[in-house]
């Protein structure tokens, strides 16, 4: 019986580490250029902002770029009265068998999705600061 339980326990830890699943995450991390670039939509801050009494921006302006290989980052147009929500940098991967992008799962700056499709962001962020203005985005790129 003992035998049979230790073939079991190999087999399993055999199957679950081969290199096959290394390579899935290398191409889930792959090529995030699709969603590099401004986005226009709707952007709801959690709080009011500095100089407004406003917590909805509609026609706003966000801009995405390519942090490393594994990373996005989302910035708001400068010169806006939105202007001062938090950046972040969030970590992202390719969805298998599609050409969507989304936030990789644990990061806690902020969670998306980007339809490679349609072109739109959804993302919202979380706070990880005391001073961080946190937001939704829903949007299309530009």
């Amino acid at each position: 019986m003992l035998a049979i339980c230790a073939l079991i326990g190999t087999a399993t830890i055999t199957t679950s580490c081969s290199s096959d699943d290394d390579n899935n995450v290398e191409l889930q991390t792959g090529n995030l250029d699709a969603m590099v670039g401004s986005f226009k939509g709707k952007i709801t801050a959690y709080q009011t902002l500095p100089g407004t009494t406003e917590r909805e921006f509609f026609d706003a302006t966000i801009v995405v770029t390519k942090v490393g290989g594994d990373k996005i980052k989302v910035t708001a147009k400068a010169g806006e009265i939105y202007s001062s929500i938090t950046e972040k940098t969030i970590a992202a991967m390719l969805l298998p068998g599609s050409k969507n992008i989304a936030s990789a799962t644990g990061d806690t700056n902020g969670t998306f999705v980007f339809n490679g499709e349609t072109k739109s962001l959804n993302l919202i962020t979380n706070k990880q600061a005391a001073a961080d203005i946190t937001f939704t985005f829903e949007g299309n790129k530009q």
